[in-house]
């Protein structure tokens, strides 16, 4: 099928006892407007039973742009290894799809160590907040590359049907100095006595 290189898929955690599961799918290649893809979805329960669900994909000339779609998108974030669980490190505006009867709502994927948590919603838009969850430490990784996700979003009707999209944000740790330690009644010079032994006190710092 042509969706083994146009898309790929990521299957989202699902627990045993819920009665749907989801993905997310991403674009793999540049598309060419007026391209279209036919391929199948395939979905496999834990029995081995699946179902097949014929779809296409269909590049147009849509002409939306991010900015519009996030009125605010982060820069690479810059967090201190010492900085606190639960410092609020950036924050994620999204507009909302009109024509959706769901809000839209911000995720955060490809680290334990931070997560996004809504703010503020109105009719138009989403505010979410990066927040740190997990203690840093430049010696063990200096770079985190995340992805932010918003569902149901702001499209261009007729030209885009996404119910998602998103960007990728990068956090650099920076390191944090260790305070070197001080010395206390130090002497310049020290006078040895002519009847040192060994194993003498010669100073005190």
């Amino acid at each position: 099928d042509f969706g083994s290189y146009v898309v790929k898929i990521k299957s989202l955690p699902c627990s045993k006892n819920s009665s749907f599961c989801e993905a997310n799918v991403y674009l793999d290649r540049v598309l060419v407007p007026g391209q279209v893809f036919q391929f199948r979805l395939i979905v496999k329960d834990t029995r081995g039973d699946t179902t097949t669900v014929p779809t296409s994909l269909t590049a147009t000339d849509g002409s939306l742009s991010m900015n519009n779609q996030f009125p605010h998108i982060p820069g690479v974030i810059v967090v201190p290894e010492n900085a606190k669980v639960g410092t609020e490190v950036e924050y994620v505006v999204a507009r909302r799809n009109l024509e959706a009867r769901k809000l839209t709502e911000i995720e955060l994927w490809g680290s334990s160590a931070f997560e996004m948590r809504t703010k503020i919603t109105t009719k138009d838009s989403t505010t979410a907040i990066i927040i740190l969850k997990e203690p840093l430490d430049f010696e063990t990784r200096t770079l985190y590359k995340l992805d932010v996700l918003a569902t149901d979003i702001m499209v261009e009707p007729g030209m885009d049907s996404r119910n998602v999209a998103g960007f990728e944000v990068v956090i650099v740790v920076d390191d944090v100095q260790d305070t070197p330690p001080i010395f206390v009644n130090i002497q310049p010079v020290v006078q040895l006595a002519p009847n040192l032994t060994m194993n003498d006190v010669i100073t005190k710092i």
